[in-house]
């Protein structure tokens, strides 16, 4: 029977419960981006949890889990948010035959033909990032920052990279369903190289650009950020950042990290999310020259390899079910009644006094008894002209 190739995609969750705000669901869902960063809002304290995954087996075997989570306080002109994100992939490679230099082991096959069975699960990606940023609000669009953020990706040459920020942050455009932020900033970022990047680099040690080395580089750079919002619709949100890091001491190194988010609503705390992010780094671990991939090389124990092991560029997609906390549950204040608005009364009879009809005896004497009638209801009478 035909082996049968059955694809799951499988999201997980973990405990949350429903926020005690009717917009919670709107409130919470930027916690990723600056752009909502708002002096005026009030206090806060939020708290985001994603998790997804794939599972595929059959002709093809791969597994995947990705789990997030961000945690916002704010109180006053003070703010703090901490991110953490973990990516772990496995994959399952088909065996093949592999003949000897001679041609013999694989029956008449030719080298490399896939045959029955598969190998061990081996690990494709690992990746672990976070985040710590502190602001100090200086009015309603105007911050001073400081963060931290890191870095650890095997397959990207890092065993780690270890970030500082500073900067200034302001909100451009605060408008119901659209908010745009920039930051403008210095970063130093310490890179230390996995084993493999090391050995490769030790093996014929090449000419390096300044603060680099074969364990290692420190990237001094000015950073500017932009962060964007769009709240589509009731139910769907879009949320974008980009960031730029321009090498100060090697020009030609250039960085950015471009995130995105799609989320749309379940409920008031549950959200269906889609999450790309793309990187890209002109000068990756293990490659010197910006730009351009290192040639292979036969390194001083005679043995011809590839210089480098990375790319210049990543993506990654994933998506998410993700939750939504308002931890504070504060409630806001119901909203007072306005008081309606009184009923009309009826206007009264008003009754004509002797005072008020005064005049008319004078235009009745003048004009004569045609126009000396009483207005209808009235309760006084003109006087009758005398007789001649």
């Amino acid at each position: 029977m035909r082996p049968v190739s059955i694809v799951v995609f499988a999201t997980l969750c973990v405990l949350v419960f429903p926020a005690s705000r009717a917009d919670a669901q709107a409130a919470a869902a930027s916690t990723f981006v600056e752009a909502r960063r708002d002096a005026a809002s009030e206090d806060d304290v939020r708290l985001r949890l994603t998790a997804g995954g794939t599972l595929a087996y059959g002709n093809a075997r791969t597994f995947g889990l990705n789990v997030a989570g961000a945690f916002l306080i704010r109180r006053s002109a003070e703010q703090l948010d901490v991110e953490a994100g973990y990516l772990f992939g496995l994959a399952e490679t088909p065996l093949t035959c592999a003949a000897d230099p001679m041609g013999v082991g694989c029956g008449g096959m030719a080298s490399g033909t896939r045959t029955a069975g598969f190998g061990a699960w081996t690990e494709n990606a690992n990746n672990a990032t976070w985040r710590v940023r502190y602001d100090h609000y200086l009015g309603p669009s105007d911050a001073i920052f400081v963060a931290h953020r890191g870095r650890r990706d095997p397959f990207a040459g890092l065993d780690a990279r270890l970030g500082l920020q500073l900067g200034y942050s302001r909100v451009l455009l605060r408008e119901e369903n659209h908010r745009l932020a920039l930051d403008l900033g210095v970063d130093g970022t310490i890179d230390l190289y996995t084993g493999a990047v090391v050995s490769q680099l030790r093996a014929s040690p090449p000419s390096f650009p300044a603060l680099q080395g074969t364990d290692g580089r420190l990237v001094p750079a000015v950073r500017a950020y932009v962060a964007y919002e769009n709240r589509i619709h009731a139910a769907l949100t879009y949320e974008t950042g980009l960031e730029v890091l321009w090498n100060v001491v090697n020009p030609a190194h250039l960085r950015f990290d471009w995130q995105n988010h799609v989320r749309s609503s379940i409920n008031d705390w549950l959200q269906l999310g889609l999450d790309v992010t793309v990187r890209f780094d002109a000068a990756p671990p293990g490659q010197t020259t910006p730009w351009q991939d290192n040639p292979s090389i036969r390194g001083v124990d005679g043995v011809l390899r590839a210089q480098q092991v990375t790319t210049m560029f990543d993506l990654l997609t994933t998506l998410n079910l993700v939750g939504n906390l308002d931890l504070d549950g504060t409630a806001p204040a119901p909203a007072e009644e306005e008081e309606a608005c009184p009923e009309p009364q009826p206007c009264p009879v008003c009754e004509t006094t002797a005072a008020e009809t005064a005049p008319a005896e004078t235009t009745a004497a003048e004009t004569g008894p045609a126009e000396t009638s009483a207005p209808e209801g009235s309760s006084a009478t003109a006087p009758v002209p005398a007789q001649p």
